[in-house]
């Protein structure tokens, strides 16, 4: 007997939902429209966004380092001393083509 009344319930519930959905979408569709019109998704594409993809990266990473303790060596010491090396590449290389200069012969 309980069973039927739990089923009734998500039946009536699911009949409810339904009837107002067409409702909430088209209301949805009007916000929407008017978003768009005036540009207000700029500022929230702009500084929130950037600033949720960055945490994701930053929750990726300490996810597998805290499951994966092989993971946590391998992007802390291997990963840095490899992007550290690349950096001082890079920086020899900007230094000595574009900012320093050769001495001239006294």
């Amino acid at each position: 007997m309980r069973e039927k009344r739990t089923f009734t319930i998500i039946f009536a519930l699911l009949a409810i939902f339904l009837a107002v959905l067409p409702f909430l979408v088209t209301f949805n569709e009007a916000l929407t429209h008017l978003v768009e019109k005036f540009r207000l998704y700029m500022w929230v594409q702009e500084r929130i966004v950037l600033l949720e993809v960055k945490m994701v990266r930053v929750l990726i990473v300490l996810f597998l380092a805290y499951s994966r303790p092989l993971f946590a060596v391998v992007y802390h010491d291997y990963l840095a001393a490899v992007v550290t090396i690349l950096w001082l590449l890079a920086f020899w290389w900007f230094s000595y083509s574009f900012v320093l200069e050769e001495k001239k012969a006294v």
